[in-house]
């Protein structure tokens, strides 16, 4: 089985900047205008899973929940430390999450949309 975590943007390029240039995910392919909308999908190369953000000309407004998130766990305490690092680099705040539980296995920031995005390792 495969799965695929699918969300609309208004701005993909700075999802594509944020998932790939700053998590390191790799853009698997694009679309444009495919029945009126653009898109990115991004993975790890394992073609397990995949996170695909679109945009359209009639782009809803969504309402991010502190409790929407993606956890992207690394397999490696160093793999772990450098991702930490990069986003104390980039100068993205460490928020609190609603579930106590992401507190003590991981941090958590947002991405450009707001959605929330916790680093956890394995």
């Amino acid at each position: 089985m495969k799965i695929r975590f699918a969300r609309h943007t208004t701005n993909l390029q700075r999802m594509l900047n944020f998932y790939c240039g700053l998590l390191g995910l790799e853009l698997i392919t694009r679309f444009e205008n495919h029945e009126g909308y653009d898109g990115i999908i991004l993975g790890d190369g394992s073609n397990n899973w995949e996170v695909e953000f679109t945009s359209s000309s009639e782009a809803p407004s969504h309402i991010p929940d502190t409790d929407d998130i993606l956890v992207f766990y690394f397999d490696s305490r160093e793999k772990y430390n450098g991702m930490l690092e990069k986003l104390k680099q980039e100068g993205l705040k460490q928020l609190t999450p609603s579930n106590p539980y992401w507190e003590s296995h991981g941090i958590t920031v947002a991405d450009p949309d707001g959605f929330r995005v916790v680093i956890s390792i394995l």
